[in-house]
């Protein structure tokens, strides 16, 4: 059937309509293993440990999984097989070949679920590799296709507040995308965080001076405080973000990456504004995870001009080059760098 989203096939388990192929991949980590622990509770009923045989995707051997799916199943109503992440861009043909055969005929009393979590599939680009996309055209066939893609800001909201409910705890939404944005929409990462911040306040809320405490803030925040503090022309809090960076041993090389990075945001954003063109569209062509990330560069964009963002690219350029062919101290070369862009 053509390709859908975990809404639909959470529906059609719960109406008992089981195909023979599930392909569930996507980088929203928390949503693939939802939708895959669905599939083989449904399939194997309380007898997973009997019924589901599981076969890592980077060794695949297809006579092996042949031979496995003919059997049939003994305490439940499938023989239920789960596939670690394999990816035909990284499988000898001998291997790709006839795995497309097999997943042709897939017996009935047999279900095949590919799980596909940390496979880059895509590689690095919009749509699946041309290996890979074969695979994924058989399961769309004769099965079910769904990507399970990194949500946006307002669903990572809705998740939080929701899951935080059912904790017993609450979160205003202001918080929830606060708690978001530290683990940099990461829904594995949220999923942690949020058990840890639960525990710590009972059935109390989860406030932002509580998320500061005890979530682990990842460095690209810090960084993404750099980056805005420049834009703001806030000389302290942007020595005090280069200090705290240092401080936790960032690489230098890291710090100047993604600080380049979010003044091309900023860059992006302000071209977009000037085309007319919104923050979803923006996001789409330019590929971007997590839409809140653009969402900042629109709004932190207005305060600088365009001219100005050039001038802060070229003298993140600048000092790549002078990071990597000159033995100076590295944090006297950042500092001089953010003092340059300030005098902007």
């Amino acid at each position: 059937m053509p390709k859908t989203d975990a809404k639909k096939i959470f529906s059609q388990l719960k109406n008992n309509e089981i195909y023979n192929i599930y392909y569930i991949y996507g980088q929203n980590t928390v949503g693939v293993e939802g939708l895959v622990n669905a599939v083989i509770k449904k399939t194997t009923g309380d007898y997973s440990d009997f019924a589901l045989t599981k076969f890592d995707g980077k060794s695949l051997n297809v006579r092996e999984l042949s031979d496995q799916a003919e059997m049939f199943p003994m305490l439940s109503d499938y023989n239920c097989i789960l596939i670690d992440d394999f990816n035909a861009d990284e499988q000898k043909e001998s291997v790709c070949k006839p795995l497309l055969e097999f997943l042709k005929s897939v017996p009935p009393q047999t279900v095949i679920i590919f799980r596909i979590t940390s496979a880059d599939i895509k590689k690095g680009k919009k749509t699946v590799s041309p290996k890979n996309k074969k695979i994924t055209d058989i399961a769309e066939k004769y099965g079910i296709l769904c990507e399970c893609a990194v949500p946006s800001t307002a669903e990572l909201s809705k998740y939080i507040i929701s899951s935080v409910h059912k904790n017993g705890c609450s979160i205003s939404p202001k918080c929830a995308v606060e708690l978001a944005e530290y683990c940099l929409g990461d829904t594995l990462s949220i999923s942690n965080e949020i058990q840890k911040l639960c525990s710590y306040v009972g059935n109390g809320e989860i406030t932002s001076d509580t998320i500061k405490l005890l979530v682990y803030r990842q460095s690209d925040t810090d960084i993404y405080k750099l980056a805005n503090a420049v834009c703001r022309s806030d000389r302290k809090s942007a020595f005090e973000a280069l200090d705290e960076l240092l401080a936790q041993k960032t690489e230098r090389v890291k710090i100047l990456f993604a600080v380049s990075s979010s003044f091309m945001d900023m860059y992006r954003a302000k071209i977009a504004i000037q085309q007319g063109k919104q923050i979803s569209q923006t996001a789409q062509d330019f590929s971007y995870q997590w839409e809140f990330v653009l969402k900042n560069a629109f709004r932190d964009c207005s305060k600088i001009s365009l001219s100005k963002l050039r001038k802060c690219l070229s003298i993140l350029r600048d000092t790549a080059l002078m990071l990597n062919s000159s033995s100076g101290n590295e944090r006297v070369i950042m500092e001089e760098t953010i003092a340059k862009m300030l005098i902007l």
